[in-house]
């Protein structure tokens, strides 16, 4: 060995043995102190033992993890910090990570090794660690605690489907970014009445409604009714109501004693949720609400009146407890005069029927939803915020798929929400991993977990930085990837609203889609194959591809066949990587269907072309339960009716209740509406003709039926849960069918049958 090798293999032994420590010492957290070795183990190939501290001769400089002698003898006192509150600091050649015993103690070592040593979490399957010779660093002293209470990024269809490795990985990546998911939050919510939605938990109908219907809502016509308890949703309760008040306190009260006799004093819930029932428009229209509304200029002042009722009576018995409820939809805008109780905190919905989430609270798109924020403010009102970002979950969220970033938006209101004295945010931001994913939603992810922490951070850092460890070799592409979107984003000129049947993005034309699939390739073979590089790459490939094949009428000049088969190929490695193996036949089932409906090309047909491509909707065998071969058809295929039988002959002879095979309909099961056709004169040319069923509104289980019902149709997957819009599922329906057969048509040699092979939806 050389004089210079071995000097410099002695200098930077030294360095390490004078700067850096050697051992791990913990205080009853060996998981704490196993995080931090993992992590230095992988960060400079040396082990580092961990030792109780009870164990441990003090011979080697050392981390001291947790509550530890030698904290408390340097004069740092854990008991005193707030929860969450973390602090690490330099005593000599020691280094000392400790907090709260809730979270502070994990979360010290979590930002040590993010501040200090460059340790990033990015998804599940992408986490990056440094390599270093040392761990020489200068004199460190860094307290601090997150931003807020609550800090939840809500994507459980993110982890929906996963491998349990890749699950466990996910839980472990919500936790190593300080987000609050599940009871990791210092405001212990109770279980009992449940997250949200809750009104009805506390007045049930199926106890109540039929001795005291006043307690529930009135609708426009005088009529007291009440919605679902089990998904409580499509009904309310009459909060003018004294009794009703009266009855939810006493329930409330029922539900502390209940936590309190079952859980130990540190784990009593300390935040009980009373809030709204979902999916209606108001909350009651009888005199007395309708009086107040009037009065104070929205519904909200029916629920802070409710609210305050049960406030002042449970905060004389339990002052610790806050009981949290919604702003939302007809609830949004605050009261003119009347204030939330203290211990009430207003949890305020950026509703996503109104907001525009691609662009921050602050921009002209958003003046009217930041305007209800700021009134809350206004009043000194105690805060949450549930926000949305652009989900994608089964219907017409994200259906047909759009190429999209919202990482724009969220610093700014993350910083916003800061300023305006919000204590907990909620950010629903649903997404699939093996379908269609929002384009850059790793990144919405990290960066929107890194600010909820510590919105001071610098975003564009915190994009770089994501961008050239989680792409590697192809960052600097993703880069030129991002920014096209973003500027395209950026410079659309109307409101943009993430469920799909609203106005169309100008921006999204085929030279744009083009541009962003070459760029995506370019990144590509910058990977090495079978690389996680490349996996990450291919996915953000994925929507780009799926947006091109279920627009048709967006000329890309692309080969459409050629991308259906590399569609199919990247969902299909996705799955293959990720997936848990017992998901995988229902996953790759799903892909079948979908890369059918991709390859499936139908023109719209000529009366109905006046309609803009966002107002139409087109149903065709992909979307049927069943189909055969029909060379009558322009699909090619079509949907029979079942075969004849002796109590349901095709003849036009009222059948069961009264039907017909020729009777047309739609349906909700839940709602109970009908919409229905009767074909009264048939075609005697054999076929297909168009047929305007007429208006309905789609529900959760809505279905287009015919031939007795024995045909059917799904309509869930164009449902949207359009809160605070009306009309928004609402349709006109038309369907082609032909009639065929000599019980229909006079000297007819064919089959009698009743086909249907397309049916159209528009917005008129």
């Amino acid at each position: 060995m050389s004089f210079r090798v071995l000097a410099s293999v002695l200098f930077f032994g030294m360095l390490f043995r004078m700067s850096g420590q050697e051992v791990i010492v913990h205080a009853k957290l060996p998981s704490a102190a196993g995080e931090l070795q993992q992590y230095l183990q992988q960060i400079t190939g040396r082990r580092f033992p961990v030792i109780e501290e009870e164990k441990f001769d003090r011979k080697l400089p050392a981390f001291y993890v947790g509550h530890t002698r030698f904290a408390r003898k340097n004069g740092i006192d854990f008991t005193s910090f707030a929860p969450e509150e973390y602090l690490y600091r330099s005593a000599g050649k020691n280094l000392i990570l400790g907090g709260h015993r809730f979270n502070g103690n994990d979360y010290a070592v979590w930002k040590f090794l993010e501040n200090e040593l460059g340790v990033r979490w990015y998804t599940f399957e992408s986490t990056f660690v440094p390599r270093r010779k040392t761990l020489a660093f200068g004199k460190l002293n860094r307290r601090g605690k997150p931003a807020f209470s609550e800090r939840d990024i809500y994507a459980k269809k993110w982890a929906h489907g996963l491998a349990p490795r890749w699950s466990a990985e996910y839980t472990r990546l919500e936790r190593r970014n300080r987000l609050t998911r599940g009871n990791r939050s210092p405001v212990i919510l109770s279980a009992l009445p449940g997250f949200c939605h809750t009104f009805y938990e506390y007045v049930k109908p199926e106890k109540y409604f039929r001795s005291h219907p006043e307690y529930f809502s009135m609708n426009g016509k005088g009529k007291r009714f009440h919605g679902s308890s089990k998904d409580r949703s499509g009904g309310q309760l009459c909060l003018s109501n004294p009794e009703v008040a009266r009855v939810a306190s006493e329930q409330l009260i029922t539900f502390i004693r209940q936590d309190r006799s079952r859980l130990p004093k540190e784990k009593w819930p300390t935040m009980y949720d009373i809030s709204q029932c979902d999916s209606t428009y108001e909350i009651c229209l009888c005199p007395e609400c309708k009086k107040l509304t009037a009065a104070e200029g929205s519904e909200s002042a029916l629920v802070v009146t409710f609210l305050n009722r049960i406030a002042k009576r449970i905060g004389k018995e339990y002052p610790e407890i806050t009981l949290r409820t919604f702003a939302y939809i007809s609830t949004g805008k605050a009261p003119k005069t009347l204030r939330a109780a203290g211990n009430v905190l207003i949890r305020w919905c950026d509703v996503y029927g109104f907001s525009d989430c691609y662009r921050p609270l602050n921009s002209p798109h958003n003046a009217a939803q930041k305007k209800e924020l700021d009134a809350w403010k206004k009043q000194g009102a105690r805060i949450g915020v549930w926000d949305y970002w652009n989900m994608d979950m089964d219907g017409a969220y994200f259906t047909p798929p759009r190429v999209e970033t919202i990482v724009d938006a969220i610093a700014p209101d993350i910083r916003y929400f800061r300023s305006s004295g919000v204590e907990m945010v909620f950010v629903e931001a649903e997404c699939t991993q093996f379908i269609n994913p929002q384009n850059f939603y790793d990144l919405h992810f990290y960066l929107g977990s890194q600010l909820l922490d510590e919105p001071d951070k610098d975003e564009n850092v915190l994009i770089a930085d994501f961008l050239k460890n989680h792409y590697g070799p192809a960052g600097g592409k993703m880069r030129e990837v991002l920014d096209r979107i973003r500027s395209a984003v950026r410079n659309e000129k109307n409101a943009m609203f993430y469920v799909s049947n609203r106005p169309f993005r100008e921006y999204q034309t085929g030279t744009f889609l083009r541009q962003v699939y070459e760029k995506l390739k370019e990144a590509h073979t910058l990977t090495p194959p079978g690389s996680d590089w490349r996996y990450r790459v291919e996915k953000e490939m994925i929507t780009p591809i799926g947006t091109i094949l279920s627009n048709p009428h967006i000329k890309t000049g692309l080969d459409r066949k050629k991308l259906l088969r590399e569609y199919k190929a990247l969902r299909l490695a996705r799955i293959e990587k990720y997936a848990d193996p017992k998901k995988k036949t229902g996953l790759i089932r799903r892909l079948e269907t979908d890369v059918a409906k991709y390859g499936f090309e139908a023109e719209i047909p000529e009366q109905f072309k006046k309609y803009f491509p966002d107002r139409i909707r087109l149903l065709a065998y992909p979307d049927f339960v069943r189909s055969v071969p029909d060379p009558d058809s322009v699909t090619g295929r079509t949907y029979p009716a079942p075969r004849e039988k002796e109590d349901r002959r095709h003849v036009l002879k009222p059948q069961v209740a009264g039907y017909l095979p020729t009777y047309f309909g739609v349906y909700d099961y839940e709602s109970r509406k009908s919409a229905m056709l009767r074909l009264k004169e048939i075609p005697q040319d054999e076929k297909y003709h168009w047929y305007k069923v007429g208006r309905f509104e789609i529900g959760k289980r809505s279905v287009l039926w015919g031939f007795f019902w024995l045909t059917q149709i799904p309509l869930s997957q164009l449902w949207t849960p359009a809160d605070g819009l009306k009309d928004f599922n609402l349709w006109t329906f038309w369907i082609s069918v032909k009639v065929t057969g000599p019980a229909y048509v006079k000297n007819s040699t064919r089959p009698n049958q009743i086909c249907l092979d397309q049916v159209i939806l528009v917005k008129e």
